[in-house]
């Protein structure tokens, strides 16, 4: 039996085009090794949120998660070294959305707005204001009258150093209160806590899973939380819009990756996403810290993301923080 060179020569090539689409394929095959998502606050909050999304997302794709704090510059250095990073879905940032709104209106940094893709969001919460217990007000109405009364007197810390995300959460609220305050930078909640327990410091803001177990044990005392409305898990916490300060300050916390990530890579992580914030697991953490599972995909999310720039961008200059 004879056969032809020029089928011979088709079959070979056929082959090898065979190989190498499967040699491609499993090239491309994501994940194909560990994934790290870094939290660019000091540990105590948001890592935690990030390390139980891990450990359901990593079920999922197969790969083990790591979680790593990368903390300083308002978490812009974080965030920084997410944005140079090769846009391979392996180096991905879990963060509220400061540091990518609105850091780069405040300070020269080495990447912008625009370095990131947006994957997915996954809770949704409020900044909360505690005080010591032994503060000379007990309620919001009575803070807000006595920095009035008192200007500059009352001392507020601010996680995450000068820029960071609580620090213009504060400024945005003394200036929609009228009021000022002395506005100290710490690295950490932790640390802030830390000075409020100390009675250097009068208030302090941040996520409720630091704060609450203080007020619980009766050592601080809520005084209002940031939304527009109360949370249905603070529902004894007044927000400020009750006192007439127009203010709704929520904290999305979300997923991101370098600008330039494949879209495929994209979906698959925001759908894996999409299952660890709506499985019980996640529940059961999110209620333990009082926050709200809240998943976005990536258009939504990229929306809510770009709506928050565009406020920022008419906010800040009116706040006059400048960081250098």
């Amino acid at each position: 039996m004879f056969i032809r060179r020029d089928v011979i020569k088709m079959l070979g090539l056929a082959g090898i085009a065979t190989v190498a689409g499967t040699r491609t394929s499993f090239a491309q095959a994501y994940p194909s090794q560990p994934i790290t998502i870094i939290v660019p606050y000091a540990p105590g909050a948001t890592d935690q949120e990030a390390r139980t999304l891990a450990r359901i997302m990593e079920k999922t794709l197969k790969q083990p998660i790591q979680v790593e704090n990368r903390a300083g510059g308002g978490a812009t250095i974080g965030a920084n070294f997410v944005a140079r990073s090769k846009p391979d879905g392996y180096t991905l940032l879990y963060v509220a959305s400061i540091p990518i709104t609105v850091s780069p209106y405040i300070r020269k940094l080495p990447y912008g707005y625009e370095s990131f893709r947006p994957i997915a969001q996954g809770t949704q919460g409020t900044h909360l204001v505690v005080a010591r217990a032994d503060a000379p007000f007990k309620t919001l109405a009575e803070m807000l009258a006595y920095a009035k009364a008192n200007p500059g007197k009352i001392s507020m810390g601010n996680s995450g150093g000068t820029g960071g995300a609580t620090h213009l959460a504060n400024e945005a609220m003394a200036a929609q209160a009228g009021i000022k305050l002395n506005h100290i930078p710490f690295e950490g909640l932790s640390q802030s806590v830390a000075a409020l327990l100390g009675g250097v410091l009068d208030l302090a803001t941040g996520l409720p899973i630091s704060l609450m177990p203080q007020v619980e044990a009766g050592k601080l005392r809520t005084i209002a939380q940031m939304g527009a409305v109360r949370s249905p898990l603070l529902p004894d916490v007044p927000a400020f819009k009750e006192a007439g300060v127009d203010l709704d300050l929520n904290v999305s916390l979300g997923l991101y990756a370098p600008h330039d990530l494949p879209k495929d890579i994209v979906e698959k992580l925001a759908s894996t996403m999409k299952e660890a914030v709506a499985s019980p697991d996640f529940k059961e953490y999110a209620d333990k810290v009082r926050t709200v599972p809240q998943f976005r995909g990536p258009d939504e999310f990229a929306a809510g993301i770009e709506a928050e720039r565009k406020l920022f961008a008419g906010l800040v200059p009116k706040l006059n923080i400048k960081v250098e």
